[in-house]
C-alpha cells in the first residue's frame, strides 16, 4: 500500500519539530555554557557550512561543463583564501557587514557572482556571531538567535495559512510576501520582548527588524545556490532539516548586521 502523502507530510513535520526543539536547546546551552563548547560548536558549524558552500559549487560545475576549468581553479584556491582572510575578519569586525551585504545583494541579482562570494559569507556570518558573544555578551548572541528563529517560525506559519503572493517565484516558489511580513512582525515582537528582559528593548527592536527584513534574503541566496546546483538540501547532517546552510542561511546574513547594530549602540 502506498504511503499517504498527508501522513508522510505530518511525519516529516514531526521529525523537523523534534530536531528543531532539541537542536535549539543544544545551541542555547552552548551559548550560555563554557567557552570551550561554544568555540567547538561554532568551529564545527563554520567548517561544515564552508564545505557545503564549496560542494554546491562543485555540483554546479558538473551541470555547467563550459565553466568547469574556471570554477575548478577557483575552488582549489578557495580554502587557501579563506584561511588567509579569516584573521582579518577577526581583527576588523566591521568588514563583516561589507562581505555579507555584497554576497546577498549582488548574489541575488547576479547568479554567477554569488558562487564566488557565498563561502566567504559563511565565514563572515559565523565569525560575526562569535564576536557578538565575545565583544558584547551571551545575551546579544541569544537575541540574534531569537530574532532569526522567530522570523523563520512566523514566516512559515503565516505563509502556510495566508500566503498567496510569491516573493521570488523563480528562486523559491513557496515563499510569499505574506509570510515574509509575518516573519518580520514576529521577529520584532520576540526580539523586543527579549531585549526588554535584559533592559535593551530598543536594541531588541533593531535586531528584530534586521533579522525579519534581511534574513529572507539570506534564505533566498542559499535557495539560488541549490537551484543552480540541482539539489534540495545543502547536506544531510541534520535529520529533517538538511545541512548547516539549510538551518543557518538567514543567521549568517543577519549576524554581521546585528554585530554592527550592537557596536553602534555601544559606542
Amino acid at each position: 500500500m502506498a504511503d499517504d502523502p498527508k501522513s508522510s507530510k505530518f511525519k516529516d513535520l514531526g521529525l523537523r519539530s523534534v530536531v528543531a526543539v532539541f537542536g535549539g536547546a543544544l545551541v542555547i546551552w552552548v551559548v550560555y555554557g563554557s567557552e570551550f563548547y561554544f568555540y567547538a560548536l561554532f568551529g564545527i558549524l563554520t567548517t561544515l557550512g564552508f564545505y557545503e558552500a564549496v560542494s554546491i559549487n562543485a555540483l554546479r560545475n558538473l551541470r555547467r561543463k563550459e565553466d568547469s576549468d574556471l570554477f575548478e581553479r577557483g575552488q582549489l584556491a578557495m580554502p587557501i583564501i579563506a584561511l588567509c582572510i579569516t584573521p582579518f575578519l577577526a581583527i576588523i569586525p566591521k568588514t563583516l557587514s561589507v562581505i555579507s551585504s555584497l554576497s546577498v545583494l549582488l548574489g541575488l541579482k547576479y547568479k554567477r557572482f554569488i558562487f564566488w562570494v557565498y563561502p566567504f559569507q559563511v565565514l563572515a556570518g559565523f565569525a560575526a556571531a562569535v564576536w557578538l558573544r565575545v565583544v558584547f555578551s551571551m545575551d546579544h548572541l541569544m537575541m540574534l538567535l531569537i530574532a532569526t528563529w522567530s522570523s523563520d517560525i512566523g514566516a512559515y506559519l503565516v505563509g502556510v495559512n495566508f500566503g498567496k503572493t510569491p516573493l521570488a517565484p523563480t528562486i523559491s516558489p513557496k515563499k510569499t510576501w505574506e509570510g515574509t511580513v509575518g516573519g518580520l512582525v514576529m521577529s520584532i515582537l520576540a526580539a523586543s520582548a527579549f531585549g526588554w528582559s535584559i533592559d535593551q528593548p530598543l536594541l531588541g527592536f533593531v535586531f528584530g527588524t534586521i533579522c525579519g527584513a534581511i534574513g529572507p534574503m539570506g534564505d533566498l541566496s542559499e535557495s539560488r545556490l541549490k537551484r543552480a546546483a540541482g539539489v534540495k538540501d545543502s547536506a544531510g547532517y541534520i535529520p529533517g532539516h538538511g545541512g548547516v546552510l539549510d538551518r543557518f542561511d538567514a543567521f549568517i546574513v543577519n549576524a554581521p548586521f546585528c554585530f554592527l547594530a550592537a557596536y553602534w549602540f555601544a559606542f
